[in-house]
């Protein structure tokens, strides 16, 4: 792959390699769905005659990801390991507009203004304990996509909120927190059936560190990036603060 680097497999141990494999195919899975999801978000931008550099922008970040993909597969074959990409089951479109509104504001704001916002502590903390250049490397093109995915969530999800009343965009919160929480709990528990298996110091070389690692970034994001986002766009209800980061 154009721009990765080489990788020896006889530096690490098979045990490591299958290990670090099985983390990069499950974040494979998941930076599939987010292409999925991405590429129907496009649809609905155009449907609601959203401005163009949106669905441009849109489209651009359905292509990351595909490419997030691609570097998950070429890893985990570097790794000596072949993954399979698990068929995506679409979620049904909502044909009703006032349904399909709601689906696009939560895909907005849950999901690009906070997970994406979130991941990119996680995949930080990810690359700072990377050793191996192919992982660093992997980590870091992932990384540099995810900051630009959220600042897009924060200014798409302002736009499309743009004639409600402050009342009403606080009724996003809860979408929030349930997508934070649930972002949490899936990093801390692996996507495969080694769920118990822990990772060893060589597994975490190689760009899949252990999940209390990889939480503690996302917490430090959540407070960082999350709820500023979130407050600047209206979201978060007035009785929360949060400490002011540098």
């Amino acid at each position: 792959m154009n721009g990765a680097p080489k990788f020896d497999r006889q530096a690490y141990s098979a045990e490591s390699r299958a290990t670090a494999a099985r983390w990069w195919h499950s974040l494979l899975i998941q930076e599939d769905r987010s292409r999925e999801l991405v590429e129907n978000l496009v649809n609905h931008l155009e449907r609601f005659d959203a401005p163009k550099v949106f669905v441009e922008r849109a489209r651009s970040i359905a292509s990351e990801e595909a490419r997030h993909v691609i570097i998950c597969s070429h890893v985990a074959h570097e790794l000596g390991f072949q993954v399979i990409r698990p068929p995506i089951r679409p979620d049904e479109t909502p044909k009703d507009a006032f349904a399909l509104a709601k689906v696009m504001l939560h895909v907005l704001i849950a999901g690009f203004a906070v997970a994406e916002t979130m991941s990119v502590g996680g995949f930080a903390a990810a690359r700072s304990r990377a050793r191996a250049p192919l992982a660093r490397w992997a980590l870091g093109e992932i990384l540099r996509d995810e900051v630009g995915h959220g600042a897009f969530g924060e200014e798409a999800g302002v736009w499309a909120m743009r004639d409600w009343s402050a009342a009403r965009r606080r009724t996003m919160w809860p979408a929030c927190v349930a997508t934070m929480e649930a972002f949490e709990q899936r990093a801390g528990v692996p996507a495969d059936a080694h769920a118990n298996e822990q990772c060893d110091v060589l597994t975490a070389l190689l760009g899949a560190p252990p999940s209390a690692v990889v939480c503690a970034g996302l917490l430090r994001s959540t407070e960082r990036w999350v709820l500023p986002r979130l407050a600047r766009m209206g979201v978060l209800p007035e009785s929360i603060r949060f400490p002011v980061l540098g």
